[in-house]
């Protein structure tokens, strides 16, 4: 009788990782100790995976952060989100970008630019909310379009 094999999430995410199909980033702490041992996001490496699902529905605001990722990702493979009592999707070279499809509601609004606030000390040097098609500018907080983010870096 053969012995069973347990595979366990933690090695398909690393046979994903080592095949080029996710990559992880970590929660950003000043000890790299504490960094490496924060949660992890996961992001595709290519959008198209995003549309094989099952369900009809599609999740254009995660598709956006996903492609977001991809980009910064590409010129900083050190890049980390910050999570505590609100969180930054990324950070990347002392700046902070913040992803949301729209910010038409009110409250999504409020909830994306207060997430700035919170992580003031941390002296970035740029704020950046990615949307899909708004460019406008509040306080300190850049509000751009995802064409315009990327055609722009």
């Amino acid at each position: 009788m053969e012995k069973e094999t347990i595979i366990n999430n933690k090695d398909y995410i690393t046979y994903f990782e080592d095949n080029f199909l996710i990559s992880q980033i970590s929660n950003y702490h000043n000890k790299l100790s504490e960094q490496i041992k924060s949660a992890k996001k996961i992001y595709l490496n290519d959008n198209g995976f995003l549309n094989l699902s099952i369900s009809s529905n599609r999740n254009f605001g995660m598709s956006l952060e996903n492609l977001v990722f991809n980009f910064l990702y590409e010129k900083d493979e050190n890049l980390t989100y910050l999570k505590d009592k609100y969180e930054i999707d990324f950070f990347s070279n002392k700046s902070l970008y913040q992803v949301t499809f729209n910010i038409d509601d009110e409250n999504t609004k409020k909830r994306e630019l207060n997430a700035f606030g919170y992580f003031d000390s941390l002296d970035a040097s740029q704020k950046i909310l990615v949307t899909y098609d708004i460019n406008e500018q509040y306080d300190h907080v850049e509000v751009i379009s995802c064409d315009n983010f990327i055609l722009s870096k």
